[in-house]
């Protein structure tokens, strides 16, 4: 690794790793690195190989990419693109409230990525704002996929979830009471408490796991009990997606895909007296752009890893 980059300075730290900027020593392009360290067999590693199985599946504007792995005595090193502003949390620390337009775009960006990571039949498990990132063109980029689980088996049929690991303020009901659970369900209560956020730049619920599930069960009511009479029509819009999210019962809970065709619904049947704004026609096309994208069918398995490993292709040994 030290052949083709130069570490520059660790930006981040926690129990996952230590995330550093460094730079090509072929082009001088700014890549950050993510550090994570592991004990014994790696392939063993479930939530490693499963992040890096997912990373080299999910190819989409908006999920971050990942350029190269370099596989220590003890650490994994993942070279990912790099996101100049910083996480979602500290960026809405700077700039809320968000303008009309940026407000709507990021939303809509949020919901690409996620769609796109259900339509490969792929469960994030850990949507919050420290995990979505802003690029130095204010791009939004979903990111760490350590928690990230295959949802749909090889025959396309539900595979339930029995471990309930992720930050509490955002995990769904069916996870804070440790049942089984369908962990493309619960990212869809993820979603819609991140919009919460994104909308309102702060958490809707705090507390305990205990306080946190009690508290959902009043979700509708907090949610029924805020005046938005003056948001715009931008933040109705989310509000309402959040809304149609955060449902205790599972299969109440409205798909991203049908919230995104929503949003493009929305757009066109728009009335324009005079002539449409660049700003406008562009998240116009923006919000349309990646619906249509190829689907993958394929789930990922640990033949990608597996194979990578024998071929040395990406995963290099240092």
């Amino acid at each position: 690794m030290e052949a083709k980059y130069k570490i520059l300075e660790k930006i981040d730290e926690g129990s996952f790793g230590d995330i550093f900027t460094l730079q090509s020593l072929n082009g001088g392009i700014v890549f950050a690195l993510k550090q994570i360290e592991y004990r014994g067999n790696l392939l063993k590693d479930e939530y490693i190989v499963g992040e890096i199985e997912c990373l080299t599946k999910l190819k989409h504007d908006h999920i971050i990419g990942l350029k190269d792995v370099y596989i220590g005595s003890n650490t994994v090193n993942l070279i990912l693109e790099y996101a100049e502003n910083g996480n979602l949390e500290n960026y809405l620390r700077e700039r809320f409230p968000m303008k009309g337009i940026f407000l709507r775009r990021f939303g809509v960006q949020i919901l690409k990525a996620i769609d796109f990571c259900h339509s490969c039949g792929i469960a994030h498990r850990d949507l919050t704002p420290s995990n979505v990132l802003v690029t130095a063109d204010h791009v939004i980029k979903l990111a760490d996929f350590g928690l990230a689980v295959c949802a749909v088996s090889s025959k396309g049929e539900e595979v339930m979830c029995e471990d309930y690991l992720g930050n509490v303020p955002y995990l769904a009901p069916e996870v804070l009471k440790e049942v089984p659970y369908n962990a493309l369900m619960a990212d869809l209560w993820s979603t819609g408490m991140l919009l919460y956020y994104l909308l309102f730049g702060k958490v809707l619920l705090h507390g305990t796991a205990e306080t946190v599930l009690q508290d959902s069960e009043e979700v509708a009511a907090l949610l029924c009990s805020i005046d938005s009479t003056s948001f715009s029509r931008t933040e109705k819009n989310i509000f309402e997606y959040i809304k149609n999210l955060l449902k205790c019962l599972p299969e109440e809970r409205t798909s991203i895909g049908t919230l995104l065709l929503g949003t493009m619904q929305d757009h066109s049947e728009a009335k324009m007296a005079i002539r449409p704004s660049r700003d406008l026609v562009c998240g116009m096309v923006e919000a349309m752009s990646d619906y249509s994208e190829t689907k993958m069918a394929t789930r990922p398995s640990h033949d990608i890893v597996n194979g990578m490993v024998a071929c040395g292709s990406a995963l290099r040994q240092v």
